[in-house]
């Protein structure tokens, strides 16, 4: 016969209560702060790699400059996510008003029109992008390693275009059949052999975002979050991933 089931001590599901809370709170910071590093990341390798031109010319030593946003773009991609802080989102807080005692600004004038012809030219302009002019650093990677999207994917998978969509892999925690996958993903971060991972945080359990989190952060590898998964999350993340990405 077996023995009876002691209930869960009242102690013990406080403390189970607490974690599951500080583990919300924990991956909310993390959403919030990880493209915001990424961008300082960026930001910083651009002005070594202008101080490191800059001593090469003045030295004569060869030097070619690496891969990644110059000082500018850094920079103000940079001030875009530190603007974009919920800090910063109150209007009456951050913008002048009428009794600031700053002139106000005149209208600006319309654009001029466009001619016939001119608007044709326009029109027909090429405006299509390849991965590699937006995401060079995750373009030039995707052959090497894998990318992986982690959350509930039921039906939100995207088609993500080449060649990281060869690279990448989709664990839909939804499905029963994923949890080995998902378990072993902290193992294969630590084994260096990932690009970088996309959590749809508002899509997946904290029991498969905390260890994958723990190894990331360790071994370095970017993180980037999507939200539900949808298709401005994924941009969104595959944003932040290239920011983290070396040059």
């Amino acid at each position: 016969m077996s023995d009876p089931v002691e209930p869960a001590s009242p102690l013990a599901e406080v403390y189970a209560e607490v974690q599951r809370s500080l583990q919300a709170t924990a991956l909310s910071v993390e959403r919030l702060l990880g493209p915001l590093e990424g961008a300082l990341l960026a930001f910083r390798r651009a002005l070594e790699a202008q101080v490191a031109k800059e001593y090469a010319a003045a030295h004569s030593i060869r030097f070619s400059r690496p891969a990644g946003p110059s000082r500018e773009a850094a920079a103000k991609r940079l001030q875009q996510l530190v603007l974009a802080l919920p800090d910063f989102a109150t209007r009456d807080e951050t913008s002048p008003g009428p009794d600031d005692g700053l002139p106000e600004q005149p209208p600006a004038p319309p654009a001029p029109a466009l001619s016939t012809r001119e608007a044709e030219g326009a029109s027909s302009a090429p405006t299509t992008k390849t991965l590699a002019d937006v995401l060079p650093r995750l373009a030039a990677r995707a052959g090497d390693r894998t990318l992986v999207v982690l959350g509930a994917l039921a039906g939100r998978k995207r088609q993500l275009p080449e060649p990281l969509a060869s690279a990448t892999e989709w664990i839909d925690t939804s499905q029963g059949g994923a949890a080995h996958a998902a378990q072993s993903l902290p193992a294969r971060i630590r084994q260096g052999r990932l690009l970088g991972i996309v959590i749809c945080d508002q899509a997946v359990s904290h029991k498969h975002t905390e260890p994958v989190l723990a190894a990331a952060r360790a071994a370095g590898v970017p993180v980037g979050f999507a939200g539900k998964g949808g298709n401005a999350g994924i941009a969104r993340a595959l944003r932040s991933i290239e920011d983290q990405l070396p040059g």
